[in-house]
């Protein structure tokens, strides 16, 4: 998985779309498939929502690499967090949220309804993997229009 790889992916999911901006978060894979934490955000109105609320949500997409480019797969994205929020509301849940890939791997078995990780120190990795973005090498996500 190159940098080449992962510019070509994240044309693909920043472009224009009526019902959210979409950027990507964290990307793994190689040259024949990756998935995508994918951060979006809808700010635009919508049925039942008030003037200043925003609707935020982070999924994971996948994508194939055939015929010669990067094709999402369809009907498998999966949804991870969906939050109705106003503006400062959002913005302030944005500051305490941060998708640090070293915990992943976490289950919760089909008799447990959640589980709890305290975190007490986090170092990171000595060299970070090649499928890192470059622009958030914890998984860290800065709100949208404060970048």
């Amino acid at each position: 998985f190159t940098d080449a790889d992962r510019e070509e992916i994240t044309k693909l999911i920043v472009e224009p779309r009526a019902f959210m901006k979409s950027q990507p978060t964290i990307f793994r894979g190689d040259h024949d498939r990756c998935t995508v934490l994918i951060h979006q955000l809808r700010e635009n109105a919508f049925d039942s929502g008030a003037a200043d609320e925003v609707i935020w949500r982070m999924e994971l997409w996948y994508y194939k690499f055939e015929r010669g480019g990067w094709m999402r797969v369809q009907v498998q994205d999966r949804n991870i967090w969906r939050e109705r929020f106003s503006r400062q509301q959002y913005q302030d849940a944005m500051k305490k949220t941060k998708w640090l890939p070293e915990l992943g791997g976490l289950t919760i078995s089909k008799s447990e309804t959640s589980k709890t990780v305290v975190v007490t120190t986090l170092t990171p990795p000595a060299k970070l993997p090649t499928t890192a973005p470059a622009h958030a090498p914890t998984g860290e996500r800065v709100p949208f229009g404060a970048e």
